[in-house]
């Protein structure tokens, strides 16, 4: 038997595949060099960011720092009655209640040290008289108890001298059931202060039990007297809590 080899399919077949096998490395030397040109590019671009970010931060930062250079204005109130050093919430008391007596007025010295002038406001928080606390509330609302105070809306004039609003509210005002009366006043503003010396202001507290009215004075006139005599230690007949608020002027 005679094995008949065909040479020529041999060398095609070969060279066949050689083609082939180079076609694939010359693939994969393409895939090599495409995948490092995309990380390189990758890296670029993440240099690129990073380069932006921290330009783009410094910029703010610039533009942050800028902006808080400001002056802060101080700001300084202080509250004095008499001598004393007073902190919010204020007490403010009257020792003696009598009809006809004389008017007696308590003076909270107010003192700006800020900077700025102070637009000046107050919340009355408590009134006791003889030792009752009495339920507050606003003109127009209902009361809860029977020991309540309407407070109304204060009223207001124009200071000659100093062009500033003067706020006053009778706080006790009811001819019916008190004969007394409790009235406040306070300066709208304060001003700064110059050179060391601090702007003043004011808040009054005034009480006037004028004794025209027999009934209601002898009723109160006994209730007072027998609060003191149950409590000889007690140095206060009426008293006031309240707070002065302050802000800044426009």
């Amino acid at each position: 038997m005679v094995l008949c080899v065909n040479l020529n399919s041999l060398n095609l077949d070969t060279i066949t595949k050689e083609g082939e096998s180079k076609k694939n490395m010359n693939i994969l030397r393409l895939n090599r060099k495409s995948k490092g040109k995309s990380k390189f590019n990758k890296f670029i671009m993440l240099i690129f960011s990073l380069i932006m970010t921290t330009f783009a931060w410094f910029t703010y930062s610039r533009i942050l720092d800028t902006t808080l250079d400001i002056h802060l204005a101080s700001w300084d109130m202080e509250y004095y009655i008499g001598e004393e050093k007073q902190e919010n919430p204020i007490g403010i008391e009257f020792q003696t209640l009598y009809p006809a007596m004389p008017e007696q007025t308590v003076t909270i010295d107010i003192k700006n040290n800020g900077e700025t002038s102070a637009d000046i406001g107050c919340q009355i928080k408590s009134i006791t008289i003889a030792g009752i606390s009495y339920e507050l509330i606003n003109e127009g609302e209902t009361n809860i108890t029977e020991n309540y105070i309407v407070i109304k809306q204060p009223s207001f004039s124009i200071d000659s001298a100093t062009r500033k609003l003067i706020y006053r509210n009778t706080i006790i005002n009811d001819s019916t059931r008190f004969p007394f009366t409790l009235s406040i006043e306070y300066l709208s503003e304060v001003d700064e202060a110059t050179q060391g010396t601090p702007g003043t202001g004011y808040f009054k507290a005034t009480v006037n039990w004028i004794g025209n009215n027999d009934e209601l004075d002898s009723k109160w006139g006994y209730t007072v007297g027998e609060y003191l005599m149950n409590n000889p230690t007690e140095t206060s007949v009426m008293s006031i809590g309240l707070t002065i608020d302050s802000y800044q002027s426009d």
